[in-house]
């Protein structure tokens, strides 16, 4: 079990810059928002997306999650980067309503909650319209640290209005949040899709995309007579449980990578050198010296490539690991005195 965390002054928190509901023209964000030009023209197709080519992650990044994690006497703050549609919830795309993942009521008072040693934000490759929305479907009036949509990922205009693999490069936020001091060793990301962080592998936290199926299931589990939450998608309070230990560390990045998400459950060191999985569905490259060449599996992946290609290979699809995690969550909550909703 973890340790009990350490309280927070709030006094040393960074300022939070953004109250829901969100007006868009106040929006917080690296670069304004540049749509198209009206025209009077019909509408016509953007031209086919280029193949997508991953990047890898950059040598002093290699260097800062290379360091050994310590656990601190003191919680010292961290960012949390949060995803939206199939990560909090899933959005129906015929009318577009986000439908929340069970306990994310929960979920959304512990990251907001001031002695959780963590910064909220939302990320969202959605369009800002849609973000707004989702986010005030998610988190109602709690404080999030910014949100930020579409119009940060630096795309242009064709692939602003098209679907392309988004990639979620970290460095724009810590250099759109610069006065901070966010980094590899105090940044988590959350979110479904592990090539969108293929930039910086080792601060992401990938958990099972909440589609229309899981929804579904979940749906049909609350409209009996007596809910058996342990039939509900539990994931949420797993993740809570990873948050609560990993705020304990003073590199969250050297956490993953060392395979703080097996919650101490499984022996990384005995695999074979260049597989050893941070429990994020990605393999840990062997690094020497100033060697940074990335492993294939981060150059090569794809969607949902680690769950297709890895097996059992990330931290969710371990029972006794996920278990774990959902225990901790629960005494994660309590402790913070959080009400269980389902």
């Amino acid at each position: 079990m973890s340790s009990p965390t350490q309280e927070v002054n709030p006094s040393s928190l960074p300022p939070r810059i953004w109250d829901p509901p969100l007006d868009p023209q106040d929006r917080k964000s690296p670069r304004p928002q540049t749509p198209p030009p009206p025209s009077n023209r019909p509408p016509q197709e953007p031209p086919a997306a280029p193949e997508f080519v991953p990047g890898s992650p950059t040598p002093s990044y290699i260097a800062e999650v290379l360091l050994p994690p310590a656990i601190t006497p003191k919680i010292e703050v961290k960012l949390l980067i949060l995803d939206l549609n199939g990560t909090l919830g899933y959005r129906k795309r015929s009318n577009q309503t986000m439908n929340p993942r069970p306990y994310l009521g929960s979920f959304a008072d512990y990251v907001t909650h001031w002695k959780s040693g963590l910064e909220t934000m939302v990320w969202s490759s959605a369009k800002p319209h849609n973000v707004d929305k989702m986010v005030k479907r998610c988190f109602g009036r709690r404080k999030l640290r910014a949100v930020w949509a579409r119009d940060t990922l630096g795309l242009n205009t064709d692939d602003y209005n098209r679907k392309v693999q988004t990639v979620k490069d970290l460095k724009i936020v810590w250099k759109g949040l610069e006065n901070h001091n966010f980094s590899a060793s105090n940044t988590i990301l959350l979110d479904d899709s592990s090539i969108k962080a293929h930039m910086q592998p080792y601060n992401h936290v990938v958990l099972k995309e909440y589609d229309e199926v899981l929804c579904a299931q979940d749906q049909c589990a609350r409209s009996t007579e007596s809910v058996d939450n342990d039939s509900l998608d539990q994931t949420l309070l797993a993740v809570i449980g990873i948050l609560h230990e990993a705020v304990r560390y003073d590199n969250v990045g050297s956490w993953i990578r060392s395979g703080g998400l097996w919650a101490g459950l499984r022996d990384i060191s005995a695999l074979p050198p260049g597989t050893a999985s941070a429990g994020n569905g990605e393999r840990a490259p062997a690094f020497a010296q100033q060697d940074v060449k990335v492993d294939n599996m981060i150059a090569e992946s794809v969607e949902h490539s680690a769950e297709s290609t890895l097996g059992n290979n990330i931290w969710y699809q371990d029972p006794d690991v996920l278990q774990t995690w959902i225990t901790r969550g629960i005494a994660a909550l309590k402790e913070f005195k959080i009400p269980i909703r389902p």
